[in-house]
């Protein structure tokens, strides 16, 4: 997603015109220049990483560059017209999710009940 201020006039991104905007680092960019035949283009990054995505949605709403973000989380920013969904298709991420946490804090949940 990215600001409507880096969107090209007509409103269709492709990944070629997506890879003139500046991008907030992820690992799944790559994936993105692969599915989108634009290998002979070398992306170009923000210099800041940011911790979270509720953060890098800040940075691509400030227009900052463009995020990889889950349309799930952050439709209300499309719906604002803060952010541009860049593509209609999903780039797959990680298939899970691990939640930690301490002992004393299971033994409390296995309590309950």
């Amino acid at each position: 997603m990215l600001s409507p201020k880096w969107a090209p006039p007509g409103g269709r991104i492709t990944v070629k015109k997506l890879l003139r905007v500046p991008l907030i680092p992820d690992s799944r960019w790559g994936r993105v220049v692969q599915v989108g035949r634009c290998s002979e283009r070398q992306p170009k990054f923000v210099a800041a990483r940011f911790p979270n995505y509720e953060l890098e949605a800040q940075a691509a709403v400030q227009g900052i560059g463009a995020a990889l973000l889950s349309p799930d989380l952050f439709t209300q920013f499309v719906a604002q017209g803060a952010l541009v969904a860049h593509f209609s298709s999903r780039v797959e991420g990680p298939s899970s999710y691990w939640m930690l946490w301490t002992k004393q804090c299971a033994e409390a949940h296995s309590s309950v009940g």
